[in-house]
């Protein structure tokens, strides 16, 4: 949550409480996805650095996005 927020009041984007769950959540459910994908799906026969990789660069998407999504915004 706290990277969240900083993603937020980097683009000085509104500090709703709304706003910070719902990107929390979309954040989580990648990040959960993913770790699925790869404890029991088709990711799970992968190195953990080549999982860590990927998950690396879904949170610089997700975050770059974000960034995208909010900059502007008026509060």
């Amino acid at each position: 949550m706290s990277v969240v927020r900083e993603v937020i009041d980097e683009v000085d984007g509104p500090r709703t409480p709304w706003v910070l769950f719902t990107l929390v959540i979309s954040v989580w459910a990648g990040a959960h996805g993913l770790s699925m994908l790869s404890m029991k799906g088709p990711l799970r026969g992968y190195d953990p650095d080549s999982i860590f990789e990927v998950l690396t660069q879904y949170m610089d998407t997700e975050f770059g996005g974000i960034m995208r999504s909010l900059s502007g915004m008026a509060h």
